[in-house]
């Protein structure tokens, strides 16, 4: 199934937590697909902690992110992503670091067009890079990542027709650092293939911590709140490789950049 591939990560959403992943449908047993892209978000406003939109130092942000699932059977995929290697500025100081690493499982629980999984995964946000980069006595922080461990669980369900795909889906991320709250997180996707070879995707990401956010944190790592959207595209330049793009921005947060970010990254299936 061609939507198989192309709802298998188009975009990431924001700064955030959670990504926009391949969600419900399954590998088939010994296939596999794979992403690599740079993420890059430029800009000198911030949504505050009250989400109000006001001015901060200017600021860039460039990852460099991976996202790998493989089938370990048919019902059973193995996955990975991350961010595995960054450089953040703000203001007059700047840092390489380390973002979120994770590995899950997803259990396919259905067959058909109509599919229902759920998804667990575990990862970790190394202390690499995490210093406040903002200046001393700022009102606004900078934390390019914030060291944390963090587990996710999900349900999802997604359906695959003629000229596209679905999919929603709603879980909970747990976060080990006591300063990042407990989150309800989803998903939201449309995807529309116009050809054979070139799917377009929109996407809405909530992520709804259960506690209150406090303080300003402009790179939006650590405690945060928003809701996201994006859009996403794919061209599959030969069966096995293909080309991606996206865009992602907020309808509304608390503590995160207050511009859009923009992907750009090569994919393949094996």
């Amino acid at each position: 199934m061609p939507y198989r591939s192309a709802v298998a990560l188009l975009a990431l959403a924001l700064l955030a937590p959670t990504t926009a992943q391949a969600k419900a449908w399954t590998q088939p047993e010994g296939d596999g697909y794979a992403k690599v892209w740079l993420r890059g978000i430029f800009g000198g406003d911030a949504f505050l902690a009250d989400g109000e939109i006001a001015e901060s130092e200017g600021y860039a942000d460039v990852s460099l992110r991976h996202y790998v699932e493989y089938g370990l059977t048919d019902k059973w995929t193995l996955l990975t992503y991350g961010a595995p290697a960054g450089v953040a500025s703000y203001g007059d100081e700047s840092s390489a670091y380390v973002g979120p690493l994770a590995v899950g499982l997803r259990r396919g629980l259905t067959d058909g067009p109509f599919q229902v999984a759920a998804e667990a995964h575990y990862g970790y946000a190394p202390p690499v890079g995490d210093d406040d980069l903002a200046p001393a006595g700022s009102a606004l922080r900078y934390f390019p990542t914030v060291d944390t461990h963090f587990a996710v669980g999900e349900l999802q369900a997604g359906y695959g027709f003629g000229w596209g795909w679905t999919v929603v889906s709603a879980g909970v991320q747990w976060n080990s650092n006591d300063d990042v709250d407990t989150a309800v997180i989803g998903l939201a996707q449309l995807g529309v293939k116009l050809t054979r070879t070139v799917f377009v995707e929109a996407h809405l990401v909530p992520y709804e911590p259960l506690g209150d956010v406090e303080e300003t944190n402009v790179a939006g790592t650590g405690q945060t709140r928003y809701l996201g959207f994006g859009l996403g595209a794919s061209w599959w330049v030969t069966e096995s490789v293909g080309l991606s793009a996206s865009f992602d921005g907020a309808a509304y947060a608390e503590s995160n950049a207050a511009t859009p970010s923009f992907s750009v990254g090569v994919e393949g299936r094996f």
